[in-house]
């Protein structure tokens, strides 16, 4: 769904179209939970948190503001929710610390990219391995850069980081996976790629 889908829908949802807050639902639910789940292994909470993110949109969609980024808001939003589960719930051994929450578990999405050219089980597990050595917050970054291709700007309000910092965190992780390829010419096409389409 393109930007001008997503704006218009989300006028028409704010206004109090129910088949536009079903489309809003339906194009974005599973873009959310694999989000969600980069915060925690519990598919379940994630999903709770994504339903309650809807209904609190829908409960109170009438002061909604209508000039958003409507795929950087409800990304926002989710994450804002989880965090809250977190600070309720300090104990709660399912969402780990701010610092390791991307788990090594989520870096398929990024490799689907590399499976539709090469079907190279070894290849990718040693991709995995090695995007698994980044830092949690470059895996985030390359997340929300390849994966949910958001643009840098967009990308770094969601990391409440600069736009300088988030592409400083997405070359220097780019550099650290074609370091740890570099023993595997697919690999390290892919990855030089990556870094020219920056």
């Amino acid at each position: 769904m393109n930007v001008t889908d997503n704006n218009r829908l989300w006028l028409d949802f704010i206004a109090g179209n129910r088949n536009a807050f079903k489309y809003l639902y339906d194009a974005h639910a599973d873009m959310l939970f694999d989000y969600g789940c980069l915060y925690t292994r519990d598919a379940d909470l994630v999903k709770d948190c994504v339903h309650d993110l809807f209904v609190d949109l829908y409960r109170y969609r009438s002061g909604l503001n209508p000039n958003v980024k409507v795929r950087a808001y409800l990304l926002a939003s989710l994450r804002r929710k989880l965090v809250a589960v977190k600070r309720k719930q300090p104990t709660y051994a399912a969402i780990e610390s701010l610092d390791e929450q991307i788990t090594p578990d989520h870096a398929p999405d990024i490799e689907s990219q590399i499976i539709s050219v090469e079907k190279d089980q070894a290849v990718l597990n040693l991709l995995r391995t090695a995007l698994a050595k980044l830092p949690a917050r470059q895996r985030e970054a390359l997340y929300l850069k390849f994966t949910m291709e958001l643009p840098y700007v967009e990308t770094a309000d969601l990391m409440d980081i600069s736009e300088a910092t988030c592409r400083t965190l997405v070359y220097r992780a780019i550099k650290k996976l074609r370091g740890n390829m570099e023993n595997q010419p697919f690999l390290t096409f892919f990855v030089f790629f990556l870094k020219n389409s920056l």
